[in-house]
C-alpha cells in the first residue's frame, strides 16, 4: 500500500483504506476501483492524498505505530475539547463577560491518550504515519494527534516514567485548542496577516 497525491490518480487503481471525515463517516470505502473521474470531487472535499494497494503486494499494509481505531478516537475526542471551549466562549459572548474561566472536561480525551501511549511502548518500532489522510479544513485534529504521537517517541526515547509519558501525551493533544479562539478566516488567511489581523495573535 502507499500513499499517492489526488492530482496523480489514475483511473483502475483500488482504493487502500477508506476515507473518513474526523466524525467516522465514510467518504470513499477501502478497495473500490477509482477513476480519474474522482480528482476534483476529491480535490474540492480538501483530499489531496490516497491509500492506494500495491498490487505487486496488495497484502502488504505497512503497520503504523498507533491504530486508525486510536487516531479516531483522538479526533472525536479532541473535536469534543474544541466544543466545549466554543460554548463556553460563546455564553460568555452572550453574557458580555470581560474575563472567563474555562474547565473542561477532559476525561475522554485523557483515555484516547493513554491508548497512544500504550500502543507506543507496545510497538517502538513499528513506523509512525504522518500522512493522515482527512479533509483540510481538519488539519489541527491530525496535526495534534501527531504531536502526541512524536512527543510520546521523543518522551520515551528520554526515559520518562509512564505517568509522565500520559501527561506529556495529554498536553500535546491541547497543545493547537488555543486555535478554537481565533476566526476561521483568519486562520486559514493564505496571505500574510495585517497588522490588525496580527493582535488576533496569529502569526505569519
Amino acid at each position: 500500500m502507499r500513499v499517492v497525491p489526488t492530482r496523480a490518480l489514475q483511473g483502475g487503481m483500488r482504493l487502500g483504506k477508506a476515507i473518513r471525515s474526523a466524525d467516522g463517516t465514510v467518504l470513499l470505502k477501502a478497495g473500490m476501483e477509482l477513476r480519474e473521474s474522482f480528482i476534483q470531487p476529491l480535490l474540492q472535499h480538501g483530499i489531496t492524498s490516497i491509500y492506494i494497494i500495491n498490487e505487486l503486494a496488495p497484502d502488504v499494509e505497512p503497520d503504523d505505530i498507533v491504530s486508525s481505531e486510536t487516531r479516531q478516537s483522538l479526533a472525536v475526542e479532541l473535536r469534543n475539547c474544541m466544543g466545549q471551549l466554543e460554548e463556553a466562549l460563546s455564553t460568555a459572548a452572550g453574557a458580555e463577560l470581560t474575563r472567563l474561566h474555562v474547565q473542561l472536561n477532559i476525561t475522554g480525551l485523557r483515555r484516547a491518550a493513554n491508548l497512544v501511549v500504550a500502543e507506543v511502548l507496545a510497538n517502538p518500532s513499528a513506523v509512525l504515519n504522518l500522512q493522515d489522510i482527512r479533509k483540510v479544513d481538519e488539519y489541527t485534529l491530525g496535526h495534534s494527534t501527531n504531536v502526541c504521537v512524536l512527543a510520546t517517541l521523543l518522551g520515551g526515547g528520554l526515559g520518562l516514567k509512564d505517568a509522565e509519558l500520559k501527561e506529556l501525551a495529554l498536553g500535546a493533544l491541547l497543545h493547537d485548542i488555543g486555535k478554537t479562539l481565533v476566526p476561521q478566516d483568519v486562520l486559514h488567511k493564505p496571505a500574510p496577516l495585517t497588522r490588525e489581523l496580527q493582535g488576533t495573535g496569529v502569526s505569519r
